[in-house]
């Protein structure tokens, strides 16, 4: 009698989703201890810097710094002849176009359509579509402003946090505009008629941070020159963050143990939810083999019942 072989229940996208609830959780944890472990060592060191003022001889020590963002001078699109006094502005442009767009429906079954619309878009798709531009005609711009604490330069990648807000009609040049076939309307430039915008048409949104919006923040890192950079400890934590509020030194020490109870708990909620999405696609795929195996079991005959096969047919002969 044939030995049959043994399905594998071993899931392959199972094991790989119980890598990932390891790998996931354990960068967690590993994060977190790194970061205590930082905080310890700065604990006796970490100097509340007054005023934001450089001192040299808090030069690569850890320091806490608070006060108001500013900048010196405006910034400015020269081409547009649009300023802010911020710390970035950026241009971008939309063109009106044809878009393809899945047609939402209830029925989970039903088959996916897809249907053709006009849209304002920031991006070029489907090029020569019905029309549909193959480039801007105006590029996308982003200028940059130095930003400063006190006496100290902040990193653009700390500005990133702070949301931006568009410039307003009033602060849209109307005579530059039309050198380019544009009009000033809602706060943008553009030429399309009202609400009568045709494929191609152009729509220009200026943006920028509104330091005035932003309260005092407080910054901490290793001061380095005029800039704090990332403290690195002796392990492998790094001390580097910026705050929307008022920080004191103990409210620095209190926000990350407070935050490091938040990360175990995350930790463990992503290694359970991985874990079982791991643990699913095994039971899915030892059900599918018992399933299998039954229905070869089903078709499967016995030597009797080949005899009985074999005796109606010998009758019916």
């Amino acid at each position: 009698m044939e030995t049959k072989k043994k399905r594998s229940n071993i899931s392959p996208l199972g094991i790989i989703f119980f890598l990932l609830a390891l790998i996931s959780s354990g960068y967690i944890l590993s994060y977190d201890k790194n970061l205590n472990s930082v905080m310890a060592e700065v604990k006796d060191t970490l100097v509340a810097v007054e005023d934001a003022k450089i001192s040299p001889e808090n030069e690569g020590k850890p320091v806490l710094i608070s006060g108001k963002l500013y900048v010196k001078n405006e910034i400015k699109d020269e081409e547009f002849n649009v300023s802010v006094k911020s710390s970035k502005l950026n241009r971008t442009v939309y063109i009106y176009r044809w878009d393809k767009q899945k047609i939402e429906t209830e029925d989970d079954d039903a088959e996916t359509r897809y249907e053709w619309v006009k849209v304002w878009s920031n991006r070029v798709e489907h090029p020569g579509y019905k029309g549909n531009p193959t480039e801007k005609p105006i590029e996308d711009k982003e200028f940059i402003n130095k930003v400063y604490l006190g006496d100290f330069t902040v990193n653009h990648a700390d500005m990133k946090r702070f949301a931006t807000k568009s410039v307003t009609s009033e602060g849209l040049d109307a005579t530059t505009a039309k050198r380019f076939g544009l009009t000033v309307a809602n706060g943008c430039l553009t030429n399309a008629i009202r609400e009568r915008a045709n494929i191609g048409d152009v729509m220009i949104e200026f943006t920028y941070v509104d330091l005035d919006a932003v309260n005092t923040v407080s910054m901490v890192g290793m001061q380095k020159g005029n800039e704090l950079v990332p403290y690195i400890g002796k392990g492998k934590g790094t001390l580097h963050d910026l705050w929307t509020e008022q920080m004191s030194k103990d409210d620095v020490f209190n926000y990350v143990s407070k935050n490091s109870k938040g990360r175990k708990i995350l930790a463990a909620i992503v290694f359970v939810i991985l874990g079982l999405i791991g643990l699913n696609f095994f039971r899915r795929k030892k059900e599918g083999n018992a399933l299998r195996e039954q229905s070869e079991c089903d078709k499967e005959t016995t030597p009797e019942q080949e005899l009985q096969k074999q005796k109606e047919t010998e009758d019916n002969d």
